[in-house]
């Protein structure tokens, strides 16, 4: 794992991922503890790939995602896809525009129980949510950032690559930007973005 610890400010900070590389963060940030309680998670990417999972919270490394509850920003086909699933039926907010474009793209996702949004660039806003009546999302898992340890398992092959690119500004409720070096329990293949 290279971390590195000599870092001039957290809005500098950029972390660049491989499409084999992660880091995960304490699952405290985000609790789910109540379905009236809006989740607000934020950050910033470059990518010029098609594919790539950005964010990904759902079971321990060992357990199989598949039929467990979940909540996960990726690049899908080159557009960005956020959904979740609290064991009904998952809701799929995509962007209505690709963002593998090599651009800055800054993403805020809200989810307060079934009701789900994603909003892109401050420009583009869309709305859904989750089948059934089912409101609590329950994960017991790490806050993964661009990737997972074992993507095959853990997500049950939906999101089958990490991102190639990089990721920063990340805020997770009011936690206020992450400094993601240091906030990481663990991670691997990653290293600072070129400036």
């Amino acid at each position: 794992m290279v971390l590195d610890s000599n870092h001039s400010s957290i809005f500098d900070e950029r972390v660049s991922f491989q499409g084999n590389g992660y880091l995960a963060l304490e699952n405290e940030l985000l609790p789910h503890t109540a379905t009236t309680k809006d989740e607000v998670v934020s950050f910033s990417f470059t990518t010029t790939n098609l594919e790539g999972l950005l964010l990904f919270h759902g079971q321990k490394p060992d357990t199989d995602g598949k039929g467990q509850d979940y909540l996960a920003a990726a690049i899908i086909d080159g557009f960005l896809e956020f959904s979740y699933e609290l064991s009904s039926g998952p809701a799929q907010i995509k962007s209505p525009v690709k963002v593998n474009d090599g651009k800055v793209h800054s993403i805020v996702l809200k989810r307060t129980g079934r009701h789900g949004s994603l909003e892109l660039d401050g420009i583009h806003q869309e709305f859904g949510e989750s089948k059934g009546i089912l409101q609590m999302l329950n994960t017991d898992g790490d806050i993964y950032i661009g990737g997972v340890p074992n993507h095959q398992l853990m997500t049950a092959g939906k999101y089958p690559q990490g991102l190639i690119g990089c990721l920063w500004n990340l805020q997770i409720d009011d936690s206020g930007p992450l400094n993601l070096f240091d906030s990481a329990k663990t991670g691997a293949n990653v290293k600072d973005c070129d400036k």
